[in-house]
């Protein structure tokens, strides 16, 4: 009876089990790389010097060693140009998952509202986000920030998406800039699904 017991718990124990479908290190940015695709995300971007980077930003404190954020490649000062750029990554939640928790940190310490907005977005592999473009019809907006200043990483709220389980999500990172006035410089680290 004992055994069964055991046997009873340790099967409940594995059928809870957290999987890391993005880990903090990938989501992070961490690898020794500096670049999307070592990471293993895609990225859609117009090419200008001042666009989504991996690295450490300059002048902050990320939750890991670096992150992805708008700027130059010395510098953590948002886009000049008027501009939509993204980075983005597939993920396949398997079948039958439960609390299924999308999270990571953010950071802008600088706003350009409204004309500056960092957003985030989920959709399916049947749409591919385009340079120059903010998405639209197909994608789901699950974040977006245009006037809240973030001086430094802040994490925010998890999301579920546990009502996708079974199939594959793409969940893509936004900036849009107008390219004038105060340059908005989103910076996002730490992006986790699990």
């Amino acid at each position: 009876a004992v055994f069964s017991f055991c046997l009873v718990v340790l099967a409940a124990i594995q059928s809870k089990a957290q999987v890391q479908l993005i880990s903090a290190s990938d989501g992070g940015f961490e690898n020794a790389t500096s670049t999307f695709a070592a990471n293993g995300w895609s990225e859609a971007q117009p090419g200008n010097a001042r666009q989504w980077r991996v690295g450490t930003p300059p002048g902050s404190v990320a939750p890991g060693t670096k992150a992805a954020y708008v700027g130059a490649a010395a510098n953590y000062n948002g886009s000049n140009n008027n501009s939509v750029q993204h980075f983005y990554r597939d993920v396949t939640i398997p079948a039958g998952a439960t609390n299924v928790q999308f999270q990571f940190y953010f950071r802008q310490p600088n706003t350009d509202n409204p004309n500056d907005v960092a957003y985030v977005f989920r959709t399916t592999t049947a749409n591919t986000p385009v340079s120059g473009t903010v998405p639209g019809a197909g994608y789901t907006q699950l974040f977006s920030n245009t006037a809240t200043a973030y001086a430094s990483f802040t994490q925010i709220a998890a999301i579920n998406l546990t009502a996708f389980a079974g199939t594959t999500v793409r969940l893509v990172f936004t900036c849009r800039s107008n390219g004038a006035g105060t340059h908005a410089n989103p910076a996002f680290d730490n992006i986790t699904l699990s």
